[in-house]
């Protein structure tokens, strides 16, 4: 069941995304669905629910659904009779599940704010590409706006490393101890001591003898 969901998905999202491959052209410095105002349509719906309504969606509901399967396992842990051993498993586990629901509600907020503007700028292209006569002013602003709407999207995937740094404290201990763990050039690994000599190390270690020859 599992490999037929998989491939349905992946031949429903080729199918629906064709319209790029038929419509897309280049005219000027311009590369986009330029004629065909149905097309520039919808392609700004499959945007707005492809890439921001319907990720934001299942992002907050699976939020929601964690947060009430952890208020489950809570309250089943009270009605439990538990061990010092126990409890503090419990509170490791709660700790990580706290962590991992705090991730997913700032990774949501996060990916929101960052795809709300292309999502509102790629409407606003559409609606406004059927006014005449636009000024060159009005041109500028809104290769602007679009440049700036992009470059939003674009900081979601390289900000994960960050949000996963800032949010989850098991994920900074971990990265510390790869970080620690990765070999250094010029420096040996594990403590290196200084003994003092004396002479009976001397005597058991004589000097090699250097003859120096004269020309």
């Amino acid at each position: 069941m599992s490999i037929r969901s998989i491939i349905g998905i992946i031949i429903f999202w080729s199918i629906i995304c064709t319209h790029r491959l038929i419509f897309y052209e280049i005219k000027g410095t311009i590369c986009g669905i330029v004629t065909s105002f149905g097309a520039a349509l919808y392609h700004a719906l499959y945007v707005t629910i492809g890439g921001g309504i319907l990720p934001a969606g299942i992002m907050i509901g699976c939020a929601l659904l964690i947060r009430r399967n952890l208020a489950r396992k809570r309250q089943r842990r009270q009605q439990q009779v538990t061990t010092v051993a126990s409890r503090e498993h419990g509170h490791q586990k709660r700790s990580l599940d706290h962590q991992v629901l705090n991730l997913l509600l700032i990774q949501s907020a996060c990916y929101i704010v960052l795809t709300t503007p292309q999502v509102v700028n790629l409407l606003y292209s559409t609606a406004s590409s059927t006014i005449p006569n636009r000024t060159a002013d009005t041109l500028a602003i809104n290769g602007l706006l679009a440049f700036v709407a992009e470059l939003m999207l674009y900081i979601f995937p390289v900000a994960s490393f960050y949000l996963y740094t800032l949010t989850a404290r098991t994920f900074r201990g971990e990265l510390i101890k790869v970080s620690r763990s990765l070999p250094i050039p010029g420096m040996r690994c594990g403590a290196i001591q200084i003994a003092p000599v004396d002479d009976d190390s001397l005597a058991t270690h004589p000097r090699r003898k250097t003859h120096v020859l004269d020309e």
